[in-house]
Parts: structure tokens; sequence; C-alpha cells
């Protein structure tokens, strides 16, 4: 019987070898479609989607899971190239890459293509290191000109670069850089104050970072190519002229704020690295110049009121001693007015200014906090440019409304706020 069947697998192997379909060398390798298998246990010598291997369940309606090569690319698939593996002989990987297009080619290392027929997310990490800041994403540079991460927009056929970050940390965006500030988002919502006083004490600098050393201009875009790399010429897409000027302007001075003494005035835009250094968030600094610049222009126009007033004064003197028709307008010219205290904030004392006119009979300050409570009341008798103290012991730390009245009218209400 084992006679009979080894005489019957001898035959079958005999038929399979005379028509080149399966063949077993005495290496033990096996060929299909090749005499010849020398490249491993299981050669296949012929291309094409249906010369390769085929894995499928007979059981199932499921398409086989195909492997096989066509010309300088090999494929793993399930019959549809868009949803499935495509590697170069030049070992570039492709993830639904069809070759069919341009905008479907492996031309970068590893490829990643998303149909509108398969939707889906194009990379997906999920990190759990068990510990803090972890690396999720790691890229090394080793120029400060490798162009770490790069955004560019087909949508208008130009290829145009939208984002870029450097390998020595600088960030370009076409777009607008956009800070989470919804007013859901956030508690403990306090006014900035003292805003001016803070400038005051900020104090900007030039400098350099000790690691912007002297670059070598370039003189040719020509790249350094690996020694095993057979392409003959690759050149820099950045011609010679661009580059040398980015290397010169990199050389500059900059301009900004040392962190250590920022953080002494405002630790709000400060922070610590994790290599313990420390950063400024300079786009947080603007509020603050906001504040500061609204004081500011408190002031000016404070002292524009009073001089004004006192202008309207010596007009209105003047008028009435040089003749009876003139003194007409006094009523005109004499307004009442209400000026911005100052300083505001305060903590110490502040002072109110205000103009009463000479005809007025009656006129009082009233200051009220948030909650429509009077907390007092100032009687003036004095008319023309006057002001008063408000003493910061006087009333509770917070915000308060204050009100000039003349003969029963609201002349004007304006805000004041108390420091701890």
């Amino acid at each position: 019987m084992k006679v009979k069947l080894l005489l019957f697998f001898s035959a079958v192997l005999f038929c399979l070898q005379i028509n080149a379909q399966l063949k077993v060398v005495s290496t033990g390798k096996v060929g299909v479609k090749t005499y010849n298998p020398q490249y491993g246990s299981l050669q296949i010598g012929k291309s094409g989607v249906n010369n390769g291997i085929a894995i499928y369940d007979s059981l199932s309606s499921l398409p086989p899971l195909r492997f096989y090569t066509s010309g300088n690319y090999g494929f793993l698939n399930f019959g549809n190239s868009r949803r499935g593996i495509t590697i170069r002989n030049d070992g570039r990987l492709g993830v639904g890459a069809t070759l069919s297009t341009s905008e479907s080619s492996i031309d970068a290392l590893i490829n990643l293509y998303i149909y509108r027929s398969n939707p889906c997310t194009g990379l997906k990490i999920t990190a759990d290191p068990g510990y803090d800041y972890g690396d999720v994403i790691k890229v090394y540079s080793k120029r400060h000109t490798d162009m770490a991460y790069v955004v560019r927009d087909l949508s208008t056929g130009s290829d145009l670069i939208t984002f870029y970050v450097n390998g020595d940390g600088s960030i370009f965006s076409k777009g607008t850089f956009l800070t989470s500030s919804d007013e859901n988002l956030k508690s403990d919502i306090a006014e900035i104050s003292g805003g001016l006083d803070k400038i005051k004490k900020m104090q900007g600098v030039t400098y350099k970072m000790k690691y912007q050393e002297q670059d070598v201009e370039v003189q040719s875009n020509d790249l350094q190519t690996d020694s095993l790399d057979t392409t003959s010429s690759i050149q820099s897409p950045v011609s010679v002229e661009i580059a040398n000027q980015i290397k010169a302007e990199k050389q500059r001075k900059k301009a900004g704020f040392i962190a250590q003494e920022l953080e002494k005035v405002f630790p709000e835009a400060v922070y610590t690295t994790i290599e313990g250094t420390k950063a400024i968030a300079y786009g947080e600094i603007i509020p603050l110049l906001v504040e500061a610049i609204k004081e500011q222009q408190s002031e000016i126009d404070e002292l524009k009121q009073v001089l004004n007033a006192k202008n309207k004064t010596r007009a209105a003197d003047n008028g009435e001693n040089e003749s009876e028709d003139d003194s007409l307008d006094l009523d005109e010219r004499g307004i009442a007015a209400l000026y911005s205290n100052i300083p505001n904030p305060f903590k110490e004392e502040t002072k109110i200014s205000f103009f009463i006119p000479e005809k007025a009979s009656q006129a009082s300050l009233h200051i009220y906090n948030l909650q429509g409570k009077q907390v007092k009341q100032i009687n003036i008798s004095e008319r023309g440019s006057n002001s008063v103290i408000i003493k910061g012991y006087e009333l509770n730390p917070g915000m308060y409304m204050y009100t000039l009245i003349v003969d029963g009218k609201d002349i004007d209400t304006k805000k004041m706020i108390l420091t701890e």
C-alpha cells in the first residue's frame, strides 16, 4: 500500500513539474510557476492580481485577501487597492494608494489616502505610557531648516504651504491661531486691574538665543544624498537666494521679555516647560495692554475735560465782564461735568474731579455698589472745577459706580475699582 501511495504522489509531482505549475527542489523550496525557486521557501514566478497568494473563507461571500506583485509594486488587499496596502520596490509604502493619479501615488515614504467611499480618520494614535509628558509623536530634525511638519492646500491646485513647523521650533501659519475663550468654559472671571502700572514695570529687551550659531552661507541647492541612494540629482525646493536670506534673518536679534522678570510683574503670562525653563505666552499680555490703554486714555480724557472746563470758566468770566449780551450763552458754556477718578483702580485713595456751573442750586456726588445700594453721598457746595478725595478705607474692596447729580438731574455715571 505504501509503495502505491508513493508512486501516486510521485506521478502527481512529475505532472506538475512538467507543466511548470509547482516544483519542489532538493533544498525543500517550492516554486509556483517557476522552475528555479531561489528567493524563499515559497516562490511565485509570475506577477498580476490573479497570480499571487489568495486566502479566503469558502463558507463566506467576502472577497479573498490577495498578495501579489505588478511591475515595481507589491499589493496586499481584498481586491480593491483603495482599501489595501501598496509597497514600492524602493521601500515607499501607500495605504489606499491606487497609483491612478498623481494625488494617489507613492511619492513619500509613507502615504495615506482617504476616499469618500470609505471615510475614516487617516491616523489614530491612542497613547497611555503610564507616566506624564510621554512623547506620542516624536520627530528628530538634524537641521534647523528641516520642515518637520507641513500642511499644503490642494483646493486651489497650487500646492500652497499654509502651515509648517521648522526644526528650530519656528512656526508659520497662513491662517489664524485660535485660543479657546468661550465664557461657558471659564470660571473665576475677574477684571484686570492696575494694567498701566504693570506695563510701566515691564522691561522689553532685544537679545540673541545662545543656540543662534553662525550658519554657513548656502552656495548650491543640491542636497547631499546617502551613498546607497541611486538618485543622480536632488535639489532643495528653496532657492539659494531665499535660503541665505532666511539664514541671515535668523541671526538677527529678537525682541521680547525675560520670562523670569515678567513673572514678577504679570505671572499669568509665564509658564514652565518640561525642561525646567521658562516660556512666555505673548498672546496673554494683550488683555493687559488693552486695559492699560483704557486707563491711559481715561487719564487723557480727564485732563482734556479739566482743561476744557477751565477754558469754559475763563470764557464765561470774560464774557460777563465785557458785555451783558455775551453772557447770555453762559449756561451753554458752563455745563456740569463728571470726570473719571484717578487712579483707577486704586488702593489707598483716588480723586474724583467735576465741574459745577455757577448758576447751579444743588450738587451732590453719590457712590453705589453693584447691587445699586448707595454707600456714600457727598454734597458739593463749591462751584466751578473741583474734586473730592475718596479714601480706600472708607469702602470695601470691589467695583463701584458714582453719579453726579446737579439740580435733580443725573449728569453722568462712571465706574471705579477699589483693590485689596
